[in-house]
Parts: C-alpha cells; sequence; structure tokens
C-alpha cells in the first residue's frame, strides 16, 4: 500500500485537530447523562444555524440527550462549512462530584492525503 501511495506521488497524511468550547450547557438534559461523560467519548454534533459572522453553529449531542452548542470558526470553518452530522470527542471537562459539569471542550479533526510536489 505504502508504495502505492508513493508511486501515486502523495506524501504523508495531513492531521490538524482543535479544541471547542461548548456553550449554553444544558442543565436540564446534563443531570440525566454527567456521571456517564468521560474524556475519548464521541459525541455528534448537528448543525442547527450560522452565527452572525457566518460560522457554521451546531448543537452538541451524547446519545439522545443535548449537551450545548458550539460553533466551528477559523481554518476549520472552511472544512466543515457545508456538514450537517459531525462527530468529535470529548477533551476535556470540569466538575465537581455529584454536580452536573460546568465545562466541556470536544475536539475535532482534518485529516487528508496530500500531493508531494
Amino acid at each position: 500500500m505504502g508504495n502505492i501511495i508513493e508511486q501515486l506521488g502523495f506524501g504523508q497524511p495531513f492531521r490538524i485537530k482543535s479544541n471547542l468550547k461548548v456553550n449554553e450547557l444544558m442543565n436540564h438534559d446534563m443531570i440525566y447523562i454527567y456521571h456517564h461523560l468521560r474524556e475519548g467519548d464521541i459525541v455528534e454534533l448537528k448543525k442547527t444555524s450560522t452565527d452572525i459572522h457566518g460560522n457554521p453553529v451546531y448543537d452538541v449531542w451524547y446519545k439522545s440527550f443535548k449537551l450545548g452548542v458550539t460553533s466551528i470558526d477559523g481554518v476549520f470553518r472552511s472544512f466543515y462549512e457545508n456538514e450537517e452530522l459531525v462527530y468529535a470527542t470529548i477533551s476535556g471537562l470540569s466538575k465537581v462530584k455529584y454536580q452536573p459539569i460546568n465545562a466541556l471542550d470536544i475536539q475535532i479533526g482534518v485529516e487528508s492525503m496530500k500531493k508531494a510536489v
């Protein structure tokens, strides 16, 4: 496989990742699910709208529970602009024992092959 990639002129995969903060944490759903959330768990991002800067806005879901809202801006905006459903992983969470989460971070990434010149 590596030989085929070299023959086609492709280089090593191009990978970048970014952490996003989840805003507007949903406390009414969080009380049912907060004790199940761990770093590395997969969450779904479902596109809902765009913000005033034109960045796509996504609802963040874990199973059937809405956790909050996030938007994708900067370099990643062009990769995710037309995507209705995106998957991300939980990269960090902050909570006090027996209390709902008060901060949640997720990580998205892009991977593609780059053409060697």
